[in-house]
């Protein structure tokens, strides 16, 4: 059936192929970490009714919703040409990239008590990887560069900024949004144009990447890193492929390279702890078995 030019059928199929897909990625972290606390699926089945069904259901409606989003941009478009698809581009960053400023990156759980309970656990996720990989890596730091200005540069900025870096410089090759977001956090921020990114490490400890840029399918990120100081630790949120050119070139210098699959699994700790009651831990036999399946 066809409703304003949208295939609802296809709807459907896209937004039941989307949520078995999530499905099956997290039951491959669900199942290393209940293996690993030495417990089975029987275990957690006594939670039933609206408080085990409703997060299977806002998931479903919340991919519905996506789904036909999508498939009006393509059919009002039209032909499909490279007008077309950088004004289908920017429909979707509004849809996507646009809201998730305003909404919580990580709907965890409905609680059994009835609440609905929101959290965006990006920060989290990154901080805990970093102090894993790298422990020392804010001691004596002097500034920080952070590359990007999208919800994932959001989540870093906080968690940097929490942590207490005294100074960070923020890079985007859409200047504008940068200063939107040096806004956003204030006046520890400071915005450097995209063609002096390199020039600008020096005076940093770290350098963290949270564009798509290295990710396949991507162009690689063009950065010279010979400015950093040799103690500096370099990390990429990208994790497909697991060691990206920017890595490879910090290993390269001998610098600490932190891949951004650990974020990855820290932050999915906080929702697997709400929806189960235990606390799981990321560790390196868990790592390996997602690294197996990427």
């Amino acid at each position: 059936m066809t409703v304003s030019g949208v295939n609802s059928f296809a709807v459907i199929i896209a937004a039941l192929a989307g949520f078995g897909f999530g499905a099956i990625w997290y039951m491959v972290l669900g199942g290393v970490w209940l293996r690993a606390i030495g417990k089975t699926e029987g275990d957690f089945k006594q939670n039933s009714g609206l408080a085990k069904a409703m997060p299977f259901v806002i998931a479903i409606v919340a991919l519905l919703v996506m789904a036909t989003m999508l498939a009006g941009i393509m059919a009002h478009l039209g032909s499909y040409t490279v007008r077309g698809g950088v004004i289908a581009g920017a429909l979707i960053w509004l849809g996507f990239e646009g809201l998730a400023g305003f909404v919580p990156a990580g709907l965890d759980r409905l609680g059994l008590d009835g609440d609905l309970h929101a959290a965006n656990t990006d920060a989290y996720g990154f901080m805990r990887n970093i102090d894993a990989e790298a422990p020392q890596w804010n001691e004596g730091l002097g500034a920080v560069m952070v590359l990007g200005a999208g919800g994932a540069a959001r989540a870093v900025l906080f968690g940097l900024i929490e942590a207490g870096v005294p100074r960070i410089l923020l890079a985007n090759r859409t200047r504008p949004r940068a200063d939107a977001l040096a806004k956003v956090f204030g006046p520890s921020i400071e915005v450097i144009d995209w063609e002096k990114r390199s020039e600008a490490l020096g005076a940093c400890g770290a350098l963290i990447n949270t564009t798509s840029l290295g990710m396949t399918g991507q162009a690689p990120l063009d950065i010279d890193l010979a400015a950093l100081p040799a103690d500096a630790v370099v990390t990429d949120i990208v994790y497909n492929p697991l060691e990206t050119k920017l890595l490879s070139e910090a290993r390269a210098r001998g610098l600490t390279a932190v891949d951004g699959l650990g974020m990855l699994l820290h932050q999915a700790v906080p929702g697997f702890e709400r929806w189960f009651g235990v606390r799981p831990e990321v560790t390196p036999e868990l790592k390996a078995h997602v690294v197996a399946t990427l």
